[in-house]
């Protein structure tokens, strides 16, 4: 009798564990699948954010690539601008820069490497190589010529290196950013290239940076002309109103209106250099 008893507590007992288990796995799997949906609707989410409306009357291509998006105008050669995500971690990559540029041949209206070539004018990328050194793919992609406009050096590796090196620190302060950049074409462009492929010099450029995760929602825009530019980041800080003004293109529509109103209107400063 007592043997049996101990027969059944054992089986029981076994019971108990293997039910144990069962749960534990079933929670396991539970909690997977709600991260990964809770993942997802992050991603769909950041994807809302980061859409650009480009007005009908500008030649538009939207290109994906892996770590940021090309907006792009096949008639100027150029991007009317990139977007994209730039996080804390990702600033912290180790892929090696590639300084290989290359035209993307999927792609109608494609700049060549060689049109650049002897024009006074760096290839300026738009979103830069510094930022997609967390992936290989990325840092090759941003060396698309759908990512470069014409660029004078002493701004390339001036005041716009400068402020994409602010932009990696204020990335790994807030933990992620979403960052739009382009050229500004004025009406007396001089153009550079060969003939079927003439490219409108920029005579500015524009960079947006918006907050989202860190205190409340917050954005700062920049424009710089297409020369040295040597000034404090404070002389070239303007709001997404002005940029949006200038260039007929609709930011962060994806956001609540109140939000998008006032993170557009902004233009402070000293509530990025001082937080």
């Amino acid at each position: 009798m007592l043997g049996s008893m101990k027969r059944n507590g054992i089986i029981l007992a076994w019971f108990v564990v293997v039910a144990l288990v069962f749960v534990l796995l079933a929670k396991s799997f539970v909690l997977d699948k709600m991260d990964s949906e809770e993942m997802l609707a992050a991603q769909l989410e950041q994807r809302q954010i980061e859409e650009v409306t480009i007005p009908s009357d500008v030649v538009n291509q939207r290109i994906d690539y892996k770590g940021f998006t090309v907006f792009f105008n096949r008639k100027t050669h150029m991007p009317n601008c990139v977007v994209y995500e730039l996080t804390g971690k990702e600033t912290r990559g180790r892929s090696p820069r590639i300084n290989s540029f290359e035209e993307d041949t999927s792609v109608a209206g494609c700049a060549r490497p060689w049109d650049y070539t002897q024009s006074g004018y760096d290839r300026g990328h738009m979103a830069p190589a510094g930022d997609l050194k967390w992936d290989s793919t990325a840092m090759a992609e941003s060396f698309r010529m759908t990512n470069v406009c014409p660029q004078r050096r002493s701004l390339n590796e001036g005041g716009w290196n400068r402020l994409e090196e602010k932009t990696r620190e204020w990335a790994r302060r807030d933990s992620a950013l979403t960052i739009v950049a382009g050229p500004i074409i004025g009406n007396n462009s001089r153009y550079i290239g060969e003939k079927g492929h003439r490219i409108p010099v920029p005579e500015r450029f524009f960079k947006i940076i918006l907050s989202l995760y860190n205190g409340a929602p917050r954005a700062i825009a920049f424009i710089y002309d297409n020369k040295s530019c040597n000034r404090s980041l404070s002389d070239y800080a303007t709001s997404v109103d002005e940029i949006e003004a200038i260039t007929g293109f609709d930011f962060f529509s994806a956001l609540p209106d109140e939000i998008e109103d006032e993170i557009e209107s902004q233009n402070n400063i000293n509530a990025w250099l001082h937080p």
